[in-house]
């Protein structure tokens, strides 16, 4: 949340979002899978260098937003800002390194979203228009839950846009039909790394929560 917007349920979109993602197979099924770590209170130092430590190859920004910034804990990012140091960090890894997915819970992140397309193969953004927090919620609690009964990410953001019809898929570089997570009963997904699942925001007052998971797919 920002102190230049309404406090935004941050805690009860990351819960959510794990128990969606774990629902079908049960949290134990998950363990040597999926890690949710959690930074409620990113800033502009920190965000960067959480991501790096982290990993993650699916991530989440949920934070309030203007067309061309975004609110974290002690402030405003530029939106170009934002995109340098996301397309520095994904050029500076191996493929099976980067991040492929990320989901934008932001107002008025629909040109955000274009822009980091041509560096991160998926990107859902939320077209030019504010997000209701119970839309945001409703859409990360969906889109998780059928990423976890093994759905593509295709099929699953079509389930999770009902919740709200301005959410978009940007897919330049890859096919979202072909992008799964790898799920508990393959015996190939118990030899990847686990899947790491950052969220990163503010409780109070401006900011964004990120949240996102490491995969090898």
């Amino acid at each position: 949340n920002s102190q230049a917007g309404a406090f935004l349920n941050i805690d009860e979109e990351c819960r959510k979002a794990k128990t969606a993602l774990t629902l079908s197979r049960g949290t134990v099924a998950w363990e040597d899978l999926v890690k949710f770590q959690a930074d409620r209170y990113a800033t502009a130092d920190t965000l960067m260098s959480t991501i790096q430590n982290v990993h993650p190859t699916v991530l989440q920004f949920s934070c309030h937003g203007e067309l061309h910034v975004l609110w974290l804990s002690d402030g405003r990012v530029e939106r170009e800002q934002l995109v340098s140091s996301l397309a520095d960090y994904n050029r500076s890894l191996q493929t099976k390194e980067r991040i492929r997915l990320l989901i934008l819970t932001v107002c008025l992140s629909g040109t955000l979203a274009d822009e980091l397309g041509k560096i991160i193969d998926f990107v859902i953004g939320h077209g030019k228009e504010e997000v209701r927090d119970d839309h945001a919620i409703g859409f990360t609690r969906t889109l998780f839950n059928s990423l976890g009964q093994g759905r593509s990410l295709a099929e699953s953001f079509k389930a999770a846009n009902l919740a709200s019809s301005a959410f978009h898929l940007v897919a330049r570089r890859a096919n979202p039909e072909r992008f799964f997570l790898p799920i508990p009963e393959n015996d190939d997904a118990l030899q990847r790394p686990p899947v790491s699942l950052l969220s990163a925001g503010a409780a109070q007052t401006a900011g964004t929560k990120t949240f996102g998971f490491q995969i090898d797919c």
